[in-house]
């Protein structure tokens, strides 16, 4: 039997969170359903998609904050403002993930 290999993932109804203790950065929680695919690589290009638009953002790096949670961080510069009003408006976000090129 031959094993597939995920190298793209949709992932649903994310919201933006500050996390000052970490030198103020702006983060998405993934859901710990994804945990077994976005714990396979440290690092996944991300592609936002805000009111049926798609923005990407490059690669961007997954950190592990507890057994089974993780975190992609966000990038600040010129997008700082962006990341208060999803937050402000609850705003919820789909993001697709990809395994980068080089890795896949």
């Amino acid at each position: 039997m031959r094993s597939l290999e995920v190298t793209q993932l949709l992932i649903p109804g994310l919201t933006v969170h500050k996390y000052d203790s970490k030198g103020g950065i702006y983060a998405l929680i993934i859901p710990k359903s994804f945990t077994h695919y976005i714990s396979k690589s440290k690092v996944w290009e991300v592609i936002l998609i805000i009111d049926g638009r798609e923005m990407n953002i490059g690669i961007r790096n997954v950190y592990r904050t507890g057994k089974d949670i993780y975190m992609l961080s966000l990038p600040k510069k010129n997008m700082e403002n962006l990341w208060r009003r999803l937050m402000e408006e609850k705003k919820k976000i789909d993001i697709i993930v990809k395994l980068p090129e080089v890795l896949a």
